[in-house]
């Protein structure tokens, strides 16, 4: 599960970001899967993880660039084109599906088996992401950036933090982490989404945060938090 808010988490930084991926956050998760390969027991693991978690940024790098991609926004909006941008790199999800299967692969010999069991969800949740945002050749992403969309995000960004770090907020150690239930997390999930969602409503348009929350549930339907009693 976490593997799989990992990807979408990035390919959402792909698509709405204002920030570059640079090599301190690159590390940083270098890092972190390193840890995770010491920690179950396959430290000599850790550079292929290492190598693969490269590879995957530099793949999406390749496919998108978040002011490559607004720069195009910003010449096909006047001419009502924007749909024509989002079919173009709607059109490269076999390569994105790509990247994900190549990160997956070079981390898994690092993954603890209850992780590993889950690779199927993971996968099929970021696909779902995929599909989402490239409805109808991205019908719903050409909607949200014609309602100032990213507008909103960068607006709200500093709640949009507030809301990912409360995820996290009392959970003190990565040992925790592992043994938190299921139902601990999607607990939290919830509470995120929530707060995030609550925040894009105060943007002038109810755009972005119907959107917000309709992804989150159709990726959240594909994950052991679909059963959960409360969402959103």
């Amino acid at each position: 599960m976490f593997m799989k808010l990992f990807i979408v988490a990035c390919l959402a930084v792909a698509v709405f970001g204002r920030h570059t991926f640079n090599e301190e956050d690159r590390n940083r998760f270098k890092a972190a899967f390193r840890r995770t390969c010491v920690r179950n027991g396959a430290e000599d693991k850790a550079p292929q993880a290492e190598a693969a978690f490269d590879t995957f940024v530099d793949c999406i790098k390749a496919q998108i660039d978040p002011d490559t991609v607004k720069s195009e926004i910003e010449e096909a909006r006047p001419r009502g084109a924007v749909d024509e941008v989002f079919k173009k790199y709607c059109d490269k999800k076999p390569a994105f599906k790509t990247c994900i299967t190549g990160l997956f692969d070079g981390v898994y010999p690092c993954l603890s088996a209850d992780v590993r069991n889950n690779l199927g969800s993971d996968k099929n949740a970021t696909d779902r992401f995929l599909n989402f945002i490239c409805h109808n050749d991205g019908e719903r992403i050409a909607l949200f950036i014609a309602e100032d969309g990213i507008g909103c995000f960068n607006e709200k960004e500093d709640e949009i933090v507030t809301c990912v770090e409360n995820l996290r907020k009392n959970v003190d150690a990565e040992e925790e982490v592992r043994h938190m239930t299921i139902d601990a997390f999607c607990n939290r999930l919830t509470a995120m989404t929530s707060c995030t969602v609550n925040a894009l409503e105060n943007c002038s348009s109810p755009t972005p945060s119907n959107m917000a929350e309709a992804l989150f549930k159709y990726v959240k339907n594909s994950t052991p938090c679909r059963k959960s009693v409360s969402y959103l």
